[in-house]
């Protein structure tokens, strides 16, 4: 949600609850909706009890700490006794003592030895001075309902919300064009392998061919194991529409067909899941490298609340980007995490373009001052997660959403400098404004259309002043020259040159000035004079417009194998203080780099590790060390050579 603030739940609501809890006929019905055993809580900073916790042990993500580990610390020991506590983990496991965003590394999950043991605990704990909160565990609830099972067929023309040309649906005949104009955004990307999309959901069928060499580990919390195999089918109906291999001729098209997926279970066979699995979730694709988290999840105020946004907000500093369903019970009652702020939130559109109420199931796309924009979500297509060679139709947000979210990585693996707020502002001005009836989409944003339906096409064509042709490179001596072409150029300002070696980052080598407005062909080049780093190379254009706009090009990859080892000679010489010894090798080799003075003691090893084939460099900063002659030795297999140099202070 990236417009309204959400609803803050007061104290008084929670001490409501809690008697409905304990003392009314309701009480069981309500304790369904939270996990029995279960408190999140938050510990203060100046919290002695956080203190001896975080003393114990580095905790991975399954790991519990169990009364008996605790029998040392007395604290520790009197807290797990009094309150019958069976274990307690963080939501995030430390591994430092440096603070977090949001302070998320003082979050733990409580278990207690039964409900009654937590219902005792619950406000006793709330009035402790040792925490800043204390929450249940609420359910949360997946979105989407599934309308019926039909036979493989891979034709796309059954993807309407892909490819609108008036297909039947639930209503009749569709609205040619109204869809997400996918087939021209294709024409630009597929999709990148360097851009990971968490999804967070009921799980994945694991080995489909759809998605084959793009899954990457993810985690069932759900049954607490690395195996977040869907059992329910909403996680792979949404995986499908997101990220299914596209233009092999099998099944369906996603919108991404090169995203690694990491797969997160959230949600159990019953389509439920609790808070903490949701924090969990959030924090393992976070710091597991997912730019993309799609949520086709939500619930009302009690089973999120306004403490989750942290988790959200973890995500956010981190530079990933979350989205998320606005639910399906045609109403605005607020729905989270569509509704937290800095998450975009969506709702679901018939084969008509409007809003779908209802939806072939019934229901409706919520709607309310979260609502970020909308996409096709009634009776879509996708894969069936008992057997994934066959398809299903589903209707809901939860379909609509990760429609959103595969545009987003679409995007990222375009530019992965890409933030949220300059994401947002790209799908928020590419989007159509103005498609459904005008009671309820007015001009600009609105509460049942947000900012509109997107457009892929659009959204990725947003800053393209350039149509680049041609990217390559050729060896030329121990140097590489980069080659490329564009047809026509607009406010073209002109091109940085990225290199990225091996296992490292991207790098700045150079710059060629554009030809600013042009109607025909041009002819770029640039000489990167012998590169270090390895033997493989990449390398991408960024292109950049006179306003300061711009795009990076697909990357090339070239290999560089030097065919003799050598030890150059260091540079600047004399030095003051620090200098560069380069090396080559022309195979992997153990590498040992020692510098002596001209007594022959040795002062430092500057490197005593395996290196791949290739170029290297390495900085020897000698500001500890007196004025004088020094050598360095390098020893690579059978290879040794020895240089002098000469510090001059």
């Amino acid at each position: 949600m990236m417009r309204a603030n959400p609803i803050i739940l007061n104290f008084g609501f929670c001490l409501c609850l809690q008697f409905l809890l304990t003392n009314s006929s309701a009480a069981q019905q309500i304790i369904s909706e939270y996990k029995p055993t279960r408190l999140i809580v938050k510990f203060t900073e100046s919290s002695e009890m956080y203190r001896s916790l975080r003393q114990i042990s580095v905790l991975n993500y399954s790991d519990k700490i169990e009364s008996q580990e605790a029998l040392h610390k007395p604290e520790i020991f009197s807290f797990f006794n009094e309150y019958k506590i069976s274990s307690i983990k963080p939501a995030k496991p430390f591994t430092s003592n440096s603070p977090l965003s949001k302070n998320v590394e003082r979050v733990y999950f409580i278990d207690f030895q039964n409900n009654n043991e937590l219902e005792k605990a619950l406000p006793k704990l709330k009035n402790s001075q040792e925490f800043e909160y204390v929450k249940y565990d609420w359910l949360i609830k997946g979105d989407g309902i599934q309308s019926e099972l039909i036979p493989n067929d891979p034709n796309f023309d059954d993807q309407w919300g892909f490819k609108n040309t008036g297909q039947n649906g639930c209503g009749g005949n569709g609205l040619p064009g109204a869809d997400i104009n996918i087939t021209g955004a294709w024409d630009i990307t597929t999709g990148s392998e360097d851009i990971i999309v968490a999804i967070l959901d009921s799980g994945m069928p694991l080995n489909a061919s759809e998605f084959s060499g793009r899954v990457i580990s993810g985690y069932d919390f759900a049954n607490d194991d690395d195996e977040p195999t869907d059992d329910h089918g909403h996680g792979t109906n949404v995986t499908g529409i997101l990220a299914a291999t596209g233009n092999n001729n099998h099944t369906i098209a996603g919108v991404d067909w090169n995203c690694k997926i990491m797969p997160i279970k959230i949600l159990d066979e019953h389509n439920i899941g609790y808070g903490s699995w949701w924090w969990e979730g959030i924090l393992m694709a976070v710091d597991n490298g997912a730019r993309v988290l799609n949520m086709s999840v939500g619930g009302e105020e009690g089973d999120f609340t306004p403490e989750d946004q942290e988790a959200v907000e973890y995500a956010i500093s981190s530079g990933s980007i979350i989205v998320a369903c606005m639910m399906n019970y045609n109403n605005e009652v607020t729905q989270y995490p569509a509704a937290y702020d800095n998450v975009i939130s969506v709702g679901a559109l018939n084969n008509l373009g409007e809003r779908a109420h209802p939806f072939c199931w019934g229901g409706g796309s919520n709607y309310g001052n979260h609502i970020d924009f909308v996409a096709p979500g009634d009776n879509i297509i996708g894969l069936n997660y008992s057997n994934p060679n066959r398809t299903s139709y589903w209707s809901g947000t939860s379909m609509a959403t990760p429609m959103v979210s595969g545009l987003i990585s679409l995007m990222l693996g375009l530019d992965p400098s890409l933030d949220l707020q300059v994401i947002y502002n790209r799908l928020k001005d590419t989007a159509h404004d103005q498609i459904g009836p005008q009671s309820e989409d007015t001009p600009g944003w609105d509460k049942y259309y947000g900012w509109g339906r997107i457009d892929a096409y659009l959204a990725l064509s947003y800053s393209l002043p350039v149509e680049l042709s041609s990217f390559s490179a050729s060896i030329v001596n121990k140097d590489v020259k980069l080659n490329w072409r564009t047809e026509t150029e607009i406010n073209n300002y002109g091109f940085e040159i990225y290199r990225r070696p091996q296992d490292n980052e991207w790098k700045l080598c150079g710059f060629i000035e554009g030809h600013g407005n042009s109607n025909s062909p041009n002819e770029y080049s640039y000489i990167d004079k012998n590169p270090i780093g390895g033997n493989v190379f990449k390398y991408r254009l960024k292109q950049i417009d006179n306003d300061g706009t711009y795009k990076y090009s697909d990357k090339i990859e070239i290999e560089i194998t030097p065919s003799v080892f050598a030890l150059n000679q260091n540079y600047p010489n004399p030095f003051n203080p620090s200098t560069n010894i380069r090396y080559q090798l022309p195979q992997e080799s153990k590498v040992i780099l020692t510098v002596y003075d001209i007594l022959g003691a040795k002062v430092a090893v500057l490197l005593d590790e395996n290196k791949e084939p290739g170029v290297y460099e390495i900085n020897f900063n000698a500001d500890h060390l007196p004025n004088g002659t020094y050598i360095y030795r390098i020893v690579a297999g059978s290879y040794i050579e020895t240089k002098k140099m000469i510090l001059l202070k």
